[in-house]
């Protein structure tokens, strides 16, 4: 999900979280559904990693959408650090494995794969090579956001 920044991405994102979440909850794990935007969600366990916001904020937003502890949302907040692309890959794909995750969200994608430049197609290509690999052998979707810059 592309936007420029404070636009309504990740308050998108909490409401698609909250309802992927209560659907587990309510079917414990039968896969029961409901509408978002005229499309049937199926439910599961979420983890969301909101590398740019703080525990107080995600906490606030998710309690406004009605969201309890007993929802499967698990949340990474504030900045990760690894030493390398490999072991963010690594600890995502453990956390997926762990969780029984159906979505994952990571906002934003560029402070979970670091990149020098984000205008070379090939190296953005390469890079999120690993994470396409990890939604295809897992089966979890994975939902990212970036955010666009201001131009004239």
């Amino acid at each position: 999900m592309v936007g420029a920044p404070k636009r309504g991405k990740s308050t998108f994102i909490r409401n698609l979280v909250a309802l992927t979440a209560r659907n587990s909850r309510q079917s414990a794990g039968n896969g029961a559904q409901s509408d978002f935007l005229g499309a049937k969600l199926l439910g599961g366990p979420v983890v969301y990693l909101a590398l740019e916001d703080d525990e107080h904020a995600m906490a606030s937003a998710f309690r406004g959408l009605g969201a309890t502890d007993a929802d499967p949302i698990y949340c990474q907040i504030g900045p990760v650090s690894f030493r390398g692309d490999d072991m963010a890959i690594e600890w995502l794909s453990r956390r997926i494995e762990t969780t029984k995750a159906r979505l994952v969200v990571i906002d934003p994608l560029f402070r979970f794969i670091r990149m020098r430049s984000v205008t070379n197609y090939a190296a953005v290509t390469q890079a999120l090579e690993p994470l396409l690999h990890l939604a295809r052998d897992s089966g979890c979707h994975i939902l990212t956001t970036h955010h666009t810059t201001k131009t004239k």
